[in-house]
Formats: C-alpha cells, structure tokens, sequence
C-alpha cells in the first residue's frame, strides 16, 4: 500500500511538470528539509518525473528543491529548517537513478555553487590573543594589516583575496544564499559572532539583513531584484566571553 506521501508526490507529477510546484507541494504537505522524510520526497519525485516525462537534469531538479524550500527572506524563526547548502547535498547525494546515483559528484559541487555563497573564516584566536589582551579595549579592528589573523575564502572561483581578511565574494546573483562559518584556526578558544555590521545601507539593495544560526553561523539570501554593488561589512565576534570586540570588513558584490 502506498504511503500518504508517495499518493501526494504521484497526483503532484500527474498533475504538473513543473518541478518547484511539485516540490512545493510536498512543502505545503509539511515536508521539511530537516524532516526524516525529505530525501524520500527527492527520490519519489525524481523516479515518478522519470517516468511520467523524462530524468531531470541536475540544475533543473536543484532549482526546482531550492526555490520550494530556500526562496524567501531569512528570519531568525525560519533559520532552524532552513534548506542549507549541507542538507541540499546530502538530498542531491541521496537520490538514486536504479541501484546508482542520479547525480555525479562533481555536478553537485558545480550545481550548489549556483544557489550558494559558502563563506569559511578562519580566526587564529592564538594569535589575537598572543597580541591583544582579551580584555584590553572595547572593540579592536583586524583589517589588512592584521589580516594574518582572519583567512577568508568561499566557493567562486572568480573572488578576490582568497585567504585573507578582505575577501570580497563577486558573482552573486538573484535569490543566492549566502552562508557564513566561524572556525578556530587552532586550538579551544571559543568563538561567538556577536553582530554583522553592513559598511552601508547600500548593502540591503544587494541582500536582506543576515540572520544568526548560532555563534558561529550566519546566513542571508541576495534579493530577488539585487543592485549588485559592492560593499563592505562587518562581523564581530568575542573569543572566550571576552570584553573586547573584534571585528574586520570583507566585501559582497
């Protein structure tokens, strides 16, 4: 006996070729990226699309996930089922065409470039702390000249200042989320991204205000009708619960 999912994903594909309106509709039937049942929505519509018209291909089955699950402007209450880059892959990777996998695993790399800017910092907290007192100053800034102590580096190929504290991150596009995490470089010192700062209101034409996950994370999405100009922010974060702020500006475009 088929399950209340397989009937809903059946009757969507019966129903409509298009691919986010069948994903929207397992979303509207509370299939959520985070639910145990999410990669079964994946391969029941990828294997009952198959059948009815023809194997998607890989941007178009992406696209179709994305703009049902990922489209729309972050808030702190959607933040903890949000569709991540990670959960996305994991879905893509899941997917089987027969006993194989639909996807290569090059092709999904190439495709989550598309609807994501994933953005690593590296804080060497040693370092900061090995200069500064942690408890010195209010607030320091760890601009170029101290970019030893921040390495940025994201997935476009085409941004400037890969492993340095002035990465700008070019290429964004429409609807693109973007998703930042902290790491310690070495060492336990605790990190805690206390705030982002834009440069500029000229930032929000580009993207919404960024949302906190958790200490370490944050995320946003472009507008759906960006002006793509460049501009700076800020992170700032404490090491330890520490009294002083630190902080450095990197750029979108």
């Amino acid at each position: 006996m088929a399950s209340s999912l397989q009937v809903t994903v059946q009757n969507a594909v019966q129903a409509s070729s298009d691919l986010t309106a069948i994903f929207g509709i397992c979303l509207g039937s509370g299939v959520t990226p985070t639910a145990a049942n999410w990669q079964d929505c994946l391969q029941l519509v990828y294997t009952d699309y198959q059948q009815q018209y023809s194997t998607p291909t890989i941007q178009n089955f992406t696209a179709g996930i994305y703009t049902a699950w990922a489209v729309g402007q972050p808030t702190t209450a959607t933040a903890p089922n949000r569709l991540s880059a990670a959960l996305l892959v994991n879905g893509l990777r899941s997917v089987q065409n027969g006993s194989s996998p639909a996807f290569a695993a090059a092709d999904i790399v190439s495709v989550i470039s598309t609807f994501y800017a994933i953005i690593n910092i590296i804080i060497d907290t040693a370092g900061i702390l090995a200069k500064y007192n942690n408890n010195s100053a209010s607030s320091i800034f760890l601009g170029a000249w101290d970019n030893t102590f921040i390495a940025m580096n994201d997935n476009d190929p085409n941004s400037q200042g890969e492993g340095t504290a002035e990465l700008q991150t070019n290429g964004l596009s429409a609807s693109q989320t973007i998703e930042w995490k902290a790491t310690n470089k070495t060492g336990t010192a605790v990190i805690d991204l206390t705030g982002f700062v834009a440069g500029s209101t000229q930032l929000y034409t580009l993207v919404y205000l960024p949302v906190s996950i958790n200490d370490t994370q944050y995320y946003t999405q472009v507008l759906p009708n960006p002006v793509l100009n460049s501009d700076s922010y800020y992170f700032q974060f404490t090491i330890d619960s520490g009294t002083t702020t630190y902080y450095w500006d990197p750029f979108l475009k």
